[in-house]
């Protein structure tokens, strides 16, 4: 609470505020396109991935277009459980354009496709909060609904799978074979699976 005898603050200049903003803006690991409407972010681990998209592992690169990139998650006991990721940084779907939100749309139905195919799942769960510690870009999981899981791991219970014990962990076997034949389904749909 401010008192009366506290002195009123100053606020910094324009050109003060501007000069800590090229400082920051120059800066290594600073990943935002200043074309687009965004807050430029540092070390983001998901912004290092897309910056080095070729020389990702396979499952880290399952497709890609100009706005989005498909990877099976890393950290799951779910084979299939996919993450569909933004290109640039956004930490909000309101912070994305309408071609990024018109195309999430698209990638949603394939991906649901997709795994239905290859996985047998009887339907597929989207779910985006982008919570995690140090994972604020904004990312949806697109998760097989097997008809055999168990009630206790339904709906949000299906997260669950996520940070399991390593014995437990989709193998990188497992994950690379996904990863083929959801190429090939989604080959075989005419979509591209590269930009």
């Amino acid at each position: 609470m401010v008192s009366k005898a506290d002195p009123p603050q100053r606020m910094p200049s324009q050109a003060a505020v501007l000069q800590r903003w090229a400082v920051f803006w120059n800066s290594p690991g600073c990943h935002a396109d200043p074309l687009l409407p965004t807050v430029p972010i540092m070390n983001c681990w998901v912004c290092d991935n897309n910056d080095r998209i070729d020389a990702l592992p396979t499952w880290e690169r399952i497709a890609a277009d100009e706005y989005w990139r498909v990877a099976h998650a890393i950290d799951t006991a779910l084979p299939g459980w996919l993450v569909l990721i933004p290109r640039r940084h956004v930490t909000s779907i309101a912070e994305m354009t309408d071609a990024e939100a018109a195309d999430l749309g698209a990638w949603q139905g394939r991906l649901s496709r997709a795994l239905v195919a290859v996985t047998g799942c009887v339907k597929t769960y989207v779910v985006q909060f982008a919570e995690k510690e140090g994972v604020s870009h904004v990312h949806f999981h697109v998760i097989p609904r097997m008809a055999e899981l168990p009630d206790d791991r339904r709906g949000v219970g299906v997260f669950g799978y996520l940070d399991p014990s390593p014995e437990l962990r989709v193998g990188d076997e497992r994950k690379s074979e996904l990863t083929l034949a959801l190429r090939a389904r989604l080959r075989s749909a005419g979509v591209p699976l590269s930009p």
